[in-house]
């Protein structure tokens, strides 16, 4: 199960964040495509609570072995301190994507390319936090295999 939980945390953050950049682009070559704009904001949005949901359960149900596997492994910092970033700039970007809807509903409103752009501009948040997000995890998913007995990365 905590495997599961990992790969639709990460996949539905790259996702994501691969959607935020596609929106980003979309705000600003165009005028206003009207709804599919909002259904790409909807979409981020949808993914990225669920890369947080899944994401908590497994931190809470299925990172304890992994966590004491860091902490007596080669790179014990990766725990304190990558992960703590993670956890914590994660919510940023969660917070940016729920906005995301209502930002590219008020731009289409407003229908200035400044609002465009601003919009755009929020998208370009939410994917360089979500691109970081995911390097950030793939470094905690290499201090876990390195401190493995068996790791031979």
């Amino acid at each position: 199960m905590s495997e599961y939980l990992v790969f639709l945390h990460a996949v539905t953050g790259g996702v994501g964040t691969l959607l935020a950049v596609a929106l980003a682009a979309v705000l600003l070559r165009s005028r206003d495509t009207g709804r599919p704009e909002s259904v790409l904001a909807w979409t981020i949005l949808t993914l990225f609570w669920i890369t947080a949901f899944a994401g908590i359960w497994w931190y809470l149900t299925g990172y304890n072995e992994p966590k004491a596997l860091i902490k007596a492994g080669p790179m014990p910092w990766a725990h304190n301190v990558v992960m703590e970033i993670k956890e914590h700039a994660f919510l940023v970007g969660l917070m940016v994507s729920s906005v995301l809807p209502t930002v590219v509903g008020e731009a289409r409103r407003l229908g200035s390319p400044q609002a465009r752009r601003m919009a755009a501009l929020a998208c370009v948040v939410v994917a360089l936090i979500g691109l970081s997000m995911e390097a950030l995890g793939a470094f905690v998913s290499l201090a876990i295999r390195l401190s493995m007995p068996e790791a031979t990365v």
